[in-house]
C-alpha cells in the first residue's frame, strides 16, 4: 500500500475513533492548512504589487531629474506604496521653497538642514508604510499559537476520554491521539515559515523604497539648487 494511502487510512481511522467534540477540533486543525496557504497567497499577492522593481526605480529617478514636482500629476506613473511618500516628499519641498527665506535668497536653494528635514519626514513615512504592511501579515503568529493551543487541548481531551472508557482501549489506539499535536505542529511550522518569508518581503520592499528616495533626493538636490521666485 502506498505511503500516501496509508496516511489517509490512518487519519480516517483516527477520525472515526474520536468523540464528536474531538472530531470538531480535528476538522478545525485540518482546515487551518489550506486557510494558512490562502492567507499566504493573499499577502504575497499584495506585497508583490508593492515591490519596487529596478526598472521602475530608474524611471522614477529619471522623472525626478527631468521634472520632479510633476510626478504628483495623475498622468505620471506612481507606485502605490510610494504615492503617499511622494506627496509628502514633494509637498515638503514646495513648502520649504515657498516659505523658507533661505530659499529665496540668491535665486533660492534648499539648504542641507532643509534636505535633512525632508529626509527625516520621508523616513518616518516609510516606517508607517512598513508598519501597515506588517499589519497585513499579522494573522500568522495568531494562527500559529491558536493551532498549537487547539492541538494541545485536543490531545489532552481525547486522551482523557480514552482513559475514562471501561474497559480501556488498546495501547495502539492511543497513537490516534498523537494526530492532534502533529497537526498543530505542522500548522505552526507553516505559519512560522509563511510569516518569515512575508516579513522578509516587507523588509526588502521598504529597503528598496528608502534607497530609491535617497537617490531621488540627490537628484532633486542637484537639479533644484536654484528655484525661480
Amino acid at each position: 500500500m502506498p505511503i500516501s494511502n496509508m496516511n489517509i487510512h490512518f487519519l480516517f481511522k483516527a477520525y472515526c475513533h474520536f468523540s464528536p467534540f474531538s472530531k470538531c477540533i480535528f476538522l478545525c486543525l485540518f482546515a487551518f492548512l489550506p486557510l494558512n496557504f490562502f492567507f499566504f497567497l493573499r499577502g504575497l499577492f499584495h506585497l508583490r504589487t508593492c515591490t519596487i522593481k529596478e526598472e521602475d526605480m530608474m524611471l522614477y529617478i529619471q522623472e525626478a531629474q527631468d521634472r520632479p514636482f510633476d510626478l504628483l500629476k495623475k498622468d505620471i506613473l506612481v507606485h502605490p506604496i510610494l504615492e503617499p511618500i511622494y506627496e509628502d516628499f514633494y509637498g515638503t519641498c514646495l513648502l520649504l521653497i515657498q516659505k523658507n527665506s533661505s530659499c529665496t535668497k540668491e535665486g533660492g536653494y534648499l539648504s542641507h538642514e532643509d534636505l535633512a528635514l525632508v529626509e527625516q519626514r520621508v523616513s518616518c513615512l516609510i516606517e508607517e508604510v512598513k508598519h501597515d504592511l506588517y499589519q497585513r501579515i499579522n494573522f500568522f503568529p495568531f494562527g500559529m499559537w491558536l493551532s498549537l493551543g487547539m492541538g494541545l487541548f485536543g490531545f489532552l481531551y481525547t486522551l482523557s476520554v480514552d482513559w475514562s472508557l471501561e474497559p480501556p482501549p488498546l495501547l495502539s489506539t492511543y497513537s490516534f491521539d498523537l494526530v492532534f499535536p502533529l497537526l498543530a505542529l505542522l500548522n505552526g511550522m507553516t505559519c512560522l515559515s509563511y510569516h518569515y518569508w512575508l516579513q522578509r518581503y516587507v523588509s526588502l520592499t521598504v529597503e528598496g523604497a528608502h534607497s530609491l528616495f535617497l537617490r531621488i533626493r540627490q537628484s532633486v538636490e542637484i537639479q533644484y539648487k536654484r528655484v525661480t521666485s
